[in-house]
């Protein structure tokens, strides 16, 4: 079995421009997390009233909400984006868009069982019943 640190590779589309970043698979929150510098650079807007509450170890920290769009493994999501020290993605982030962390390899993967959840991404042509 493989040990050490998962990561997701991302690309996150701002208003400034697109950039891609290696998210470490942290705590199990449903959040992405960048550094507040990386924010700016992409031109994230922010959230209006909206501020995340965390626990640490060195007691709450709050932040304000931004918004994201972004790609994992060809797969687009819209995120809730958080001020962190560095890139992380929430493991409830990544269920809830469809990847797992697999055990053995370390390695974030598209949940094969997902798609079928998704009734969404089946195509439907003009001439299917609806």
């Amino acid at each position: 079995m493989a040990t050490g640190k998962a990561y997701a590779t991302a690309t996150m589309h701002g208003l400034e421009h697109s950039k891609e970043f290696h998210f470490l698979a942290g705590p199990k929150h449903p959040y992405l997390g960048l550094p507040a510098d990386e924010i700016a650079g992409l031109g994230l807007s922010r959230l209006q009233n909206r501020r995340i509450t965390f626990r640490t170890a060195d007691g709450p920290i709050a932040s304000d909400a931004y918004i994201a769009r972004g790609t994992i493994q060809g797969m687009g999501f819209v995120a809730t984006v958080v001020a962190a020290p560095v890139p992380v993605a929430g493991l409830q982030f990544l269920e809830n868009h469809g990847f797992i962390v697999n055990p053995e390899t370390n390695q974030v993967e598209l949940d094969p069982g997902f798609i079928h959840y998704l009734p969404s991404l089946i195509p439907v042509t003009a001439d299917d019943d609806i």
